[in-house]
């Protein structure tokens, strides 16, 4: 009898391991600095390799458009990709990866005008979604 309650019991506790990612986990907010990377979960895990480019409008400064900053993702957790995320208006800034939705929601700090960012200070904040069949996919 003891046997077949460890029995059940492994079984169990294997099940609830083998489970992927819930829902209630869902959506989460990670912050990321460049060069660093998050593991989201068994399926997903997020690097931002660098900041490709920064021309937002810098704070205090009128400009006739928003600029943009764009920053270079590695996902693996399936197959390993890349892939570049805006925060311009115009620009991709969703990615649909292996289950996922995850899109950059900003990216800190801010610029300010006579100022350079040094690549360390980066910080993309993403926010982390489980992909519905509503989304539309990113092109």
């Amino acid at each position: 009898m003891k046997k077949l309650f460890l029995l059940c019991t492994c079984l169990i506790m294997l099940a609830a391991c083998a489970k992927g990612p819930q829902p209630e986990d869902f959506p989460q907010t990670i912050e990321l600095r460049s060069g660093a990377s998050k593991k989201v979960s068994n399926d997903l895990t997020i690097r931002l390799n660098t900041v490709l480019e920064d021309s937002r409008c810098p704070t205090n400064v009128e400009c006739a458009w928003e600029g943009n900053a764009e920053i270079l993702l590695e996902l693996s957790g399936g197959d390993l990709e890349s892939t570049h995320l805006n925060t311009g208006g115009q620009f991709p800034k969703t990615e649909v990866y292996n289950g996922y939705t995850i899109t950059l929601e900003d990216l800190k700090p801010h610029p300010v005008e006579g100022e350079s960012i040094p690549e360390k200070d980066y910080i993309a904040v993403l926010s982390v979604d489980l992909e519905t069949a509503d989304e539309p996919a990113t092109p």
